[in-house]
């Protein structure tokens, strides 16, 4: 019972830094994807369902226990595409082959 109030606590913390960085309502909040890297490192897909919208994706990066959003699209793919664009636009040092989001859209696409 504790760890699934934890769980709804995060999602909820999630979803508020979300609608910070882009324009999502409040609704609820589930994961439907998740592509892991390493022990400590996974780009996470969320559905989005607005209570008066259409339902969206989020996309997070997490690298040990920080999970921070960073795309948001109508599909999976469109999500993890604007999460590729931000990850290269907002830091230079992001540029590469090390990309998460574009290794989970050549996951997404392999499907």
């Amino acid at each position: 019972m504790r760890q699934m109030e934890n769980t709804q606590n995060q999602n909820k913390a999630l979803l508020e830094r979300a609608m910070e960085m882009f324009p999502v309502e409040e609704g609820e909040i589930k994961m439907v994807r998740a592509y892991i890297f390493g022990p400590k490192e996974a780009v996470i897909v969320y559905q989005v369902t607005p209570e008066r919208s259409q339902d969206c994706y989020l996309v997070t990066y997490k690298l040990g226990g920080d999970e921070s959003p960073w795309g948001m699209g109508l599909t999976v793919k469109q999500a993890l595409e604007d999460a590729s664009f931000q990850w290269r636009t907002l830091d230079p040092d992001h540029q590469g082959p090390n990309d998460p989001f574009k290794l989970a859209l050549a996951f997404e696409e392999g499907q």
